[in-house]
């Protein structure tokens, strides 16, 4: 069974691991997700496949605008609508902090990402040149979020 929640800090080591086994993540590793979890603005998802931490998602909001920080799966649960699933309640949880865009950036090269993010409604905005130790552009993104009231 999968169930979304909000992460709590004894998720930090869970989230670390997956982080390890996905190159194209933020590189935060565990002393950056302890420190995600003092954050004020900070909001952080997990998905669990029976009983275990498989996904997460990390953003920051600051309305009208909340950014995707960091976000990624167990390498078992990829192309399984995981991340797709995440999305789908990170943005009404956004929306309840008063957000009413996403934004994002991801390596040029993430083609399975970049394709998750089209599909959950984001569109490409904007590019920056050699942003990822000098050598590859990461891509800018965001998407409106629905205010259904």
């Amino acid at each position: 069974m999968r169930i979304v929640r909000r992460a709590v800090a004894g998720d930090a080591p869970a989230l670390a691991r997956i982080e390890s086994d996905s190159p194209s993540a933020a590189g935060w590793g565990l002393a950056g997700f302890e420190s995600e979890f003092r954050q004020e603005r900070a909001l952080t998802l997990v998905l669990e496949e029976d009983g275990s931490v498989a996904a997460f998602a990390c953003a920051r909001f600051l309305p009208p605008e909340g950014q995707l920080l960091n976000m990624a799966c167990e390498p078992q649960s990829r192309r399984r609508g995981v991340a797709t699933l995440l999305l789908n309640a990170l943005f009404p949880a956004l929306e309840s902090h008063g957000c009413d865009v996403v934004t994002l950036e991801v390596r040029a090269s993430n083609i399975a990402a970049l394709g998750c993010y089209g599909k959950a409604g984001f569109r490409i905005v904007g590019r920056r040149p050699k942003f990822y130790n000098g050598t590859e552009d990461a891509i800018l993104m965001d998407a409106r979020l629905n205010h259904e009231k």
